[in-house]
C-alpha cells in the first residue's frame, strides 16, 4: 500500500491506519436535484463519476455523532428523525464516536453511511482515499473555535505561544487554527509544542495545567470559558470561516439519493427550529453532553444555523484549509476538495 493510500491517524496514544480506493471526480447539480424543497435555489452541489455498480437501495443508514453538530445529536435525542425515514421504509441506527477523525475512520471500514464534522476531517479522509462525499454545510461561525488559555494568563498574543505547551486534537479544526494563527505570526508548527489529546483528555490537561494553552471547539470551548473562566486568545475570525459538514460515503449516497433527500429535509427543519429556539436545544442537548443548559445555549447562540449547499465559496474555504493542511506537510498528497463533493 502506498503513502498516497493511507494515513495515520491519531487517537490519543493509538494510530489507526486508514486504507480505501482513491476518490472519483465529480461534477455539480443543485438542492432542487435533490428535491429538499429548503429554499436553497441557486445553489449546487457535485457528485463523484462512475455510478454504474450502484449497491441496492438501503434499508438501514447508520449515522456517526460526537458532541459536535447540535442538529444531529438533537435527532438523536428526540428520535424525530425515524419516523420520516420510516416512511420510506428506512430505520435509523446511531452510533456514537469521540470527534470526527474517528467518525471519518468509520465511514472508511463501512461501520456508518453518514455523519457530520468539522473542516479538517474530511479533507484528511479524501487524502487518505476514503470515499467520503461532501453533501451539505452549516456555518457554524469562526466564534466557535478558538484557542484558549487560562484565566490570568500571561499570554496576550498568538506570538507568546512561542516554546509552549499547546494541546490540540489532530486533524480538527483545532489543529488547523494553531497552525494557521502561527504561521501568520511568522511561527512555525514546531515553534510550540504540541500536545495531541481528544478534546476530553485536553480539557484534562488544561485545567491541571499541563498546558498552556488549549485549541477547541464549541461546546468545550464555552464549557472551559464558564467553568474556570478559560480566556479566549485568538478565534477563528478571519482564519477560517469553521464551516460544519454533512458527509457520507460515495456508495451509500449514490445508491440512497432519496433517503439523503428526506433526511436533509429534516436536518433543514431542524436547523430552522434550533435558530429559533436555543433554549430548547440546550434542554435537550444538557443530558446528552452533560453540560449545563445555560453553556449549551451560549454555544447555540454563538453559532450560525441554517443548512447551505455545497457552493463554490464553501468550496474554495475549504481548499484554503486542504491547501494550509498540505503546506505543513500534515497531508501525503494535495487534495483537490471539489471532487468530493456530491450530487444524485
Amino acid at each position: 500500500m502506498t503513502q498516497q493510500r493511507r494515513y495515520l491517524f491519531r487517537r490519543s496514544r493509538s494510530w489507526h491506519v486508514l486504507a480505501s480506493r482513491p476518490l472519483q471526480l465529480g461534477l455539480t447539480a443543485s438542492f432542487a436535484a435533490l428535491g429538499l424543497g429548503l429554499g436553497l435555489a441557486g445553489s449546487s452541489v457535485a457528485a463523484p463519476d462512475g455510478l454504474a455498480q450502484k449497491p441496492a437501495s438501503a434499508k438501514v443508514i447508520r449515522i456517526g455523532v460526537s458532541k459536535f453538530g447540535s442538529v444531529l445529536n438533537y435527532l438523536y435525542a428526540r428520535k424525530t428523525l425515524e419516523p420520516a425515514l420510516a416512511q420510506r421504509g428506512v430505520t435509523v441506527e446511531w452510533k456514537e464516536f469521540v470527534a470526527g477523525p474517528q467518525l471519518m475512520e468509520a465511514l472508511a471500514v463501512g461501520s456508518i453511511d453518514f455523519t457530520f464534522t468539522g473542516e479538517p476531517p474530511p479533507i484528511f479522509a479524501q487524502a487518505a482515499g476514503t470515499p467520503v462525499v461532501y453533501v451539505a454545510n452549516e456555518r457554524l461561525g469562526p466564534a466557535a473555535v478558538a484557542v484558549l488559555v487560562p484565566r490570568g494568563s500571561r499570554l496576550k498574543t498568538v506570538a507568546d505561544l512561542k516554546g509552549k505547551r499547546v494541546a490540540i486534537t489532530k486533524a480538527t479544526n483545532s489543529q488547523y487554527i494553531v497552525n494557521e494563527g502561527l504561521r501568520r505570526a511568522g511561527l512555525k508548527p514546531t515553534d510550540i509544542t504540541p500536545v495531541y489529546l481528544t478534546p476530553a483528555e485536553g480539557r484534562a490537561a488544561f485545567d491541571a495545567g499541563k498546558v498552556e494553552a488549549w485549541s477547541t471547539w464549541d461546546p468545550f470551548q464555552a464549557a472551559a470559558e464558564k467553568a474556570s473562566g478559560a480566556r479566549v486568545l485568538y478565534d477563528g475570525k478571519g482564519i477560517q470561516p469553521n464551516n460544519g459538514y454533512y458527509l457520507a460515503s460515495r456508495a451509500f449516497a449514490n445508491a440512497n439519493a432519496p433517503t439523503l433527500a428526506a433526511l436533509l429535509k429534516v436536518v433543514g427543519a431542524t436547523n430552522s427550529f434550533a435558530s429559533r429556539n436555543p433554549r430548547a436545544v440546550a434542554e435537550v442537548l444538557s443530558p446528552r453532553y452533560g453540560l449545563p443548559v445555560e453553556v449549551l445555549e451560549a454555544v447555540e447562540r454563538r453559532r450560525q444555523h441554517g443548512l447551505q449547499p455545497i457552493d463554490a465559496q464553501v468550496i474554495a474555504g475549504q481548499q484554503k484549509v486542504a491547501d494550509g493542511f498540505y503546506r505543513e506537510k500534515l497531508l501525503p498528497r494535495p487534495v483537490k476538495v471539489a471532487d468530493a463533493v456530491w450530487r444524485p
